[in-house]
């Protein structure tokens, strides 16, 4: 018995009201990308001092002057590295995820839906970490650094909350599967192929959403900073590869669900064969992101450290 009947023409299949949502939520994952390409030249004389250390800080003046000789120093390192490490995590998830459709598509039905729930329950709990370590950033930046982010830490974690609903919906209906709910009502599984969709698109938006949202702050700190060229001397290419890789997660799920709601049933291609190598592709720029991350918040650490060593020493001298 196969888990899905290949090819059945389900009722949503060539409806164009859902291809134009699908067309809608592309472009407008295309204006996220490119109104994160725009501003990249240098900026002004900087106004803001991001770049400056002082002693005793890991991270200098990016947080509260309150916040540099007390525990919160090391509380926002931890939360940064959890974020990185949930990423990456996601990363690992989403290749499972990847396995485990190959294996309902060559084993069947009988391969069962409840190892796929609980891969959505924990990708689910990973971008829950994800926003709350983006919030809890937030929550001690100083008052120069709010002024350089301005609200987009807060759109990056709105947009890992959504991610995080999609996953948990995402989970449900594979329990849902599990349990043989949609089974006993369409044997032919249209109306999960139906919320996959929906899922994969919300999903390819929130993490466009996200991209720019890492993109204007890496934009609006180069600009501060006076020029791309001083914030590379902090953190290299990270911040690039940060939002380079998480439009590529987006991008990767866009066309596992592009594959469903454009598909031909006349055609040799088959949309079960895309879901398995679009996932990869997600999970693959999900890791890079969280490794990005991870390397950066190191890079920061160190510039600032070696700083606040310069200053102690002046100090003691």
């Amino acid at each position: 018995m196969t888990c899905f009947f290949k090819r059945t023409r389900c009722w949503w299949y060539n409806d164009q009201t859902f291809q134009g949502s699908f067309l809608g939520f592309g472009f407008f994952c295309l204006g996220c990308l490119v109104y994160s390409m725009t501003g990249c030249q240098e900026g002004p004389k900087p106004t803001v001092t991001l770049g400056e250390t002082s002693a005793s800080s890991n991270y200098g003046q990016l947080l509260e002057a309150c916040d540099r000789q007390s525990e919160v120093d090391s509380t926002v390192d931890r939360w940064i590295v959890k974020g990185s490490w949930a990423s990456m995590f996601y990363g690992i998830l989403l290749v499972g995820l990847s396995v485990t459709t190959i294996c309902h598509i060559n084993f069947g039905i009988g391969f069962g839906f409840g190892i796929d729930g609980l891969v959505a329950f924990a990708m689910c709990a990973a971008q829950v970490v994800i926003s709350s370590s983006a919030c809890m950033v937030q929550k001690h930046l100083s008052t120069p650094s709010r002024v350089v982010v301005e609200w987009w830490v807060l759109a990056f974690a709105l947009a890992k909350v959504g991610m995080a609903i999609g996953d948990l919906i995402l989970a449900v209906m594979y329990i849902t599967e599990t349990l043989g709910g949609f089974v006993r009502e369409n044997a032919s599984f249209c109306s999960a192929g139906y919320l996959f969709c929906w899922m994969l698109m919300v999903s390819m938006v929130c993490q466009s959403v996200a991209g720019m949202a890492i993109a204007r702050i890496h934009t609006r700190a180069a600009q501060h900073m006076g020029g791309i060229q001083n914030l590379a001397k902090l953190i290299g290419c990270s911040g690039l590869l940060l939002a380079v890789a998480t439009f590529g997660a987006g991008l990767g799920l866009g066309v596992c669900g592009g594959l469903f709601i454009f598909d031909d049933s006349e055609d040799a291609i088959d949309p079960m064969a895309g879901i398995a190598f679009s996932y990869f592709a997600a999970a693959l720029c999900h890791f890079f992101a969280g490794a990005a991350s991870l390397r950066g918040n190191m890079q920061v650490r160190t510039h600032y450290q070696k700083g606040a060593r310069t200053i102690t020493e002046m100090q003691n001298f």
